[in-house]
């Protein structure tokens, strides 16, 4: 899964609306189309060729997606400016989860919580998750992970 459609993944309506206004802002359209597809799907995710697809009619136009992709999420930074604490939002939901026994749920959306806040050096996400990946491992006696 690519890093982007983490990121999206992550974002609550209001982030991604904001992401989306800010994208229109700066005029990136193709970064903006990229959201789009990515939100559509959710909460499945599309393939690497799938998108790439949706976006550039074909396959054959791997490599300008990756670096659509590395954009698009370079420019999380507009967000990240104004919204510092964006990713918040999902500490609360990982909790639910849990308590309503939907813990691979809760684990997936942790281990994406986890690549994106190291990404984006969100230290205070890092640390509930990490402490969050211990206790799950404490508790299904997995003392490696």
């Amino acid at each position: 899964m690519l890093t982007i459609q983490k990121f999206v993944y992550l974002l609550e309506d209001f982030h991604y609306n904001e992401f989306c206004k800010q994208l229109e802002s700066v005029s990136a359209a193709l970064p903006l189309k990229l959201i789009k597809e990515i939100r559509k799907k959710l909460p499945e995710f599309d393939t690497h060729e799938g998108l790439c697809t949706k976006i550039y009619g074909s396959f054959k136009e791997k490599q300008n997606f990756n670096q659509l992709s590395s954009y698009t999420f370079k420019l999380s930074y507009l967000v990240c400016h104004n919204y510092p604490n964006y990713l918040h939002h999902n500490i609360p939901l990982i909790e639910k989860m849990v308590n309503d026994g939907k813990i691979k749920e809760a684990n997936f959306r942790a281990d994406c919580l986890l690549d994106i806040a190291g990404n984006v050096e969100d230290f205070q996400a890092l640390v509930f998750v990490l402490k969050f990946k211990t206790q799950q491992a404490y508790l299904v006696r997995d003392a490696t992970t």
